[in-house]
């Protein structure tokens, strides 16, 4: 699963360690429709991720990986096209929309009708699977066109596949004045989490770490596909997840801001923080638009006045995530229930087919952030392995909203270079263990169920 929706209590990785840690587990893919026939029940990690295997079988503890990522340093890749011309067909589109809708609509509400912590899905890469829905198809496509060029034998396919969900959010938030500070009054904090703000969260496999405390195991390769042109971009930051005995702490230099494009499709490392903070980086607001009052949600600590219209567009952003698991089936990630499927509309052949990375991914420009201390963007409060973690935008919101209107504009993807600590990560709170303070664990279940993944 992904922590934009589960809190992970301790972690194991970070790239200062370079140990590998080898722990005996049973891997159950079974219910996935997969078997396990590997003779070897040693679960290695290596730097957060399982590790790879070698032509013999053996785990690959030593020496260099081979890469996945068609990048320098392996960390973010953006592929403006990824379907060719098939989504230029509105029906279709209109069609894998709806899919979407239902797939979000099952993941989201649970029998009692409340919101869920969110539930992922999951296909194996087992040759004999047979996708059974249009969106099962794209799943396991992304997960070849990322893997083929893996030297045979690095993963073993019973214990590997593409975990993957859906988002289907309102394009933006509203827009603030910003000449007032916010009081923190969450009267309306329900109405504005329908719209696409994401939290920064890490993806790894949290049914694992409630099992065995303290082990963090991440996809190998995390990928974000857009079919829609409209919503805020994604912020991927080059921040991998601590280890148990440190906090979220430091500087950050570098990270990518990605704009939606219908048939766009980026990947990245599957360690790195992420997610769609549309306060500090929003979309452009698309036409039809409605006027609405409303205030911030409480954790956005910037200049902006409550209470005041504001024009709100309807579309929606439409996002197909998967995560790409090698040598290791997330626990919680499920198939897709079968009445789910038979509702689902898009042809397999259509999806399955169409989705083709080109050999070389698009030419990044690099945008530079300064640190303004006199009149900064202003604090993201969020909740990251258990801990409340403030992200501090240094930078002006005027030069953070520039970037981001150009970027999406003309649906690209960049790199940004964060100078002179324009910004920082902190560990404000550390969650301490109280059974007794039934008070703050119902506030921690709210706080899981309005996170929103990706």
């Amino acid at each position: 699963m992904t922590s934009g929706v589960e809190d992970n209590k301790n972690n194991t990785t970070e790239e200062e360690n370079e140990k590998t840690t080898t722990t005996t587990t049973n891997e159950e893919c079974s219910n996935k429709n997969t078997t396990n026939n590997n003779n070897n029940n040693d679960f290695v990690i290596r730097d957060g991720f399982p590790a790879l295997r070698t032509s013999e079988g053996k785990p690959l503890i030593e020496g260099v990986e081979p890469s996945i990522l068609c990048c320098d340093d392996n960390n973010f890749v953006s592929y403006s096209s990824s379907f060719g011309k098939l989504l230029e067909d509105s029906k279709l589109c209109d069609m894998i929309h709806e899919d979407c809708k239902k797939v979000f609509t099952a993941r989201t509400i649970d029998d009692l009708a409340a919101y869920s912590s969110g539930c992922t899905y999951f296909v194996p890469a087992i040759p004999t699977y047979k996708a059974r829905c249009g969106l099962e198809a794209l799943a396991l496509s992304i997960f070849h066109q990322h893997t083929n060029n893996l030297p045979a034998g690095s993963f073993i396919p019973e214990q590997s596949g593409a975990e993957w969900w859906t988002l289907v959010l309102d394009a933006d938030p509203p827009k603030k004045d910003e000449d007032t500070e916010n009081d923190d009054d969450d009267e309306d904090e329900e109405d504005m989490d329908e719209h696409e703000e994401v939290g920064m969260h890490f993806d790894a496999d949290y049914g694992l770490e409630d099992q065995v405390p303290g082990l963090l195991v991440h996809p190998r390769v995390a990928t974000v596909t857009y079919l829609s042109d409209y919503g805020a971009p994604t912020l991927v930051l080059n921040q991998r997840s601590p280890t148990p005995d440190k906090a979220l702490n430091g500087i950050i230099e570098n990270g990518w801001l990605s704009s939606p494009k219908v048939g766009k499709h980026i990947a990245f490392d599957g360690r790195l923080l992420h997610g769609a903070p549309a306060t500090f980086f929003p979309g452009i607001t698309p036409p039809n638009k409605e006027e609405v009052t409303t205030d911030p949600p409480p954790a956005k600590k910037q200049k902006i006045e409550k209470g005041v219209k504001v024009e709100v567009n309807k579309q929606q952003r439409f996002t197909f995530m998967v995560n790409i698991w090698l040598n290791h089936c997330p626990i919680d990630a499920e198939l897709l229930e079968d009445e789910i499927v038979q509702e689902l509309q898009t042809p397999i052949q259509k999806l399955g087919s169409a989705f083709v990375l080109d050999d070389k991914p698009d030419t990044l420009e690099s945008k530079s952030l300064k640190n303004y201390p006199e009149d900064p963007a202003g604090e993201e409060e969020t909740i990251i392995c258990e801990n409340t973690v403030t992200l501090y935008y240094n930078e002006k919101m005027e030069k953070q909203h520039t970037i981001s209107h150009d970027i999406t504009n003309e649906k690209k993807s960049c790199q940004l270079v964060f100078t002179d600590k324009s910004l920082e990560i902190k560990t404000t709170t550390t969650t301490t263990t109280d059974d007794n303070d039934d008070d703050d664990k119902i506030q921690k279940e709210e706080e899981k169920k309005n996170e929103t993944d990706e």
